[in-house]
């Protein structure tokens, strides 16, 4: 008998952001993700270490984000690293849970960590 495993091909983070002016909108939450990627690794790293943010909840300043497996720690270094955003502003990108599989971020009752991001 075959034994078959899944491996994963992206791993998602659920982040939560604090600046001083609070974020909008998923596209300003995607600039800010893509410029915390672009000020730890140069352009080229910008562009290689490609993510995107699946949801994100105004109300809590939380987001989902997607990224490809084998890029996930330097994607993790660089929300870790991150101090400011284009305008200059402070900023932090905190992660609170990782996971190759999206339902575990997106359910409340899962983890001790709640977040109310698919609730709306």
């Amino acid at each position: 008998m075959n034994k078959t495993s899944f491996k994963p091909e992206y791993i998602y983070f659920l982040i939560q952001i604090k600046k001083e002016n609070r974020v909008k909108n998923k596209q300003e939450c995607q600039s800010m993700i893509n410029h915390s990627l672009v000020q730890g690794f140069g352009s080229a790293g910008g562009l290689v270490l490609s993510s995107d943010v699946i949801l994100f909840n105004e109300s809590d300043q939380t987001a989902i984000v997607k990224c490809i497996k084998e890029h996930h720690q330097s994607v993790w270094l660089s929300f870790t690293m991150a101090n400011q955003n284009e305008q200059n502003q402070l900023i932090s990108i905190r992660v609170l849970k990782v996971s190759a599989f999206l339902t575990s971020l997106a359910n409340q009752n899962r983890f001790t960590i709640s977040s109310p991001i698919l609730s709306n």
